[in-house]
């Protein structure tokens, strides 16, 4: 056999060597098993495997110090109730522990301009204040700029507002969102409003900003499963709101059932000329938490279906709140106080089962042992999103 030969049948061999398939075995996949899904990145819990150390001596503090990254506007309400809400429960948790426990205080900064100033004062909130963690923000895009900030600093962050399900998508195990995300809200719009009213012609109105573009997101695929489609899609800006001409535009589809997703503000703008044009079809409101359901509620209440974030309905915890609450500021609370007063226990739950370290900060707020939250059971899914389950009424009186 010639040498050439023999080098052509060698480089054959080497070719079908590094061409041939690998073994089964090795794509981790049981050909016995032929319903086996795939295995994707939320199949599997997110974990922190970093630093674990201590970040400054805890020893020589005078105060356990939680960050608030929320509105401080005292002239509205609903912004306002979040701040309270969270002040409550710091109030009783200092007041229930002896005089030699060091005391709880509240950091609280805030900017209307997110990713300008914002960005600014989470920076300060985190590494000037020395906080353990942070709670906030009130929707989507403020969330983002405090989780890039705690991400960076190994702090925890609890979201006790925002729906967003991307927080949690990139699977930073820093971040844990106790609201329902728009992907569940959109879903229960469909199953107990849109399919149960058997609506065949809906359309929905939505923001322009970061928030409305997911729920849209989401909106769109959950309707698909109905094997539907919105009838009309229309973005709009809050700095081009042009109301008179949306809803002319909207009517023209005849539509038998409308969704919105806008600011609070836009919806009441909406819902005013709605009442003046007696438009008489089912909208769907998913959870917005500066919204005053009461404006819009009084002269619709007939047709609006409302998303509410929690079962309040034979909830003690709930109605224990809302009295302590109304005796403190004689005002009732809202979803958006529950969701922030459970944050500040959750977090004083878990400083005070794994004391003053970051990382087991992280890990006790993993654990989902916090027994009384007014929400519901907190139950994590595997991205740090809490998997509370929204619930959909038809009036502010059911």
């Amino acid at each position: 056999m010639s040498s050439k030969l023999i080098m052509h049948i060698h480089l054959l061999i080497l070719v079908i060597f590094i061409c041939w398939p690998l073994p089964i075995a090795s794509q981790e996949y049981d050909s016995s098993k032929s319903n086996q899904q795939a295995v994707t990145v939320f199949d599997k819990e997110v974990e922190f495997s970093g630093w674990r150390g201590d970040y400054g001596n805890a020893s020589k503090i005078n105060e356990i110090r939680i960050g608030l990254f929320l509105p401080m506007n005292s002239d509205d309400e609903i912004n306002s109730s979040f701040q309270k809400a969270a002040d409550l429960a710091i109030e009783e948790i200092n007041n229930s522990r002896g005089q030699s426990s060091l005391p709880y205080r509240l950091i609280k900064r805030w900017s209307d301009d997110p990713w300008g100033a914002g960005s600014k004062e989470m920076i300060k909130l985190v590494y000037e204040d020395s906080v353990w963690a942070v709670i906030g923000s009130q929707n989507g895009e403020t969330s983002h700029i405090a989780e890039q900030i705690v991400t960076k600093a190994f702090l925890p962050l609890i979201s006790p507002l925002s729906g967003d399900p991307t927080l949690n998508y990139i699977r930073i195990p820093w971040i844990f969102r106790l609201p329902p995300d728009f992907q569940s809200q959109a879903r229960v719009i469909v199953n107990d409003g849109i399919k149960t009213n058997e609506l065949k012609r809906v359309g929905l109105i939505s923001s322009t900003n970061h928030d409305g573009r997911i729920f849209a997101d989401e909106m769109r695929e959950e309707i698909k499963t109905l094997n539907q489609s919105l009838i009309f899609h229309f973005e709009i800006s809050e700095k081009d709101l042009k109301i008179t001409e949306i809803i002319k535009r909207a009517k023209s589809f005849q539509p038998d059932g409308l969704i919105l997703h806008m600011e609070s503000s836009e919806i009441i703008k909406l819902f005013f000329e709605l009442s003046k044009d007696k438009i008489k079809i089912p909208i769907f409101l998913p959870w917005i938490p500066n919204l005053d359901t009461d404006l819009i509620s009084e002269k619709n209440n007939e047709y609006i279906y409302f998303i509410d974030p929690f079962k309040k309905s034979q909830n003690s915890e709930w109605e224990s709140f809302q009295h302590r609450y109304k005796n403190r500021y004689g005002s009732n609370p809202n979803a958006g106080a529950a969701f922030t007063y459970d944050s500040v226990y959750l977090l004083v739950h878990a400083i005070e089962k794994n004391g003053l370290n970051r990382a087991a900060i992280r890990d006790a707020i993993a654990k989902s042992d916090y027994l009384n939250p007014i929400t519901g059971k907190i139950l994590w899914d595997n991205t740090g999103g809490n998997q509370i389950k929204p619930v959909l009424r038809k009036s502010l009186a059911e």
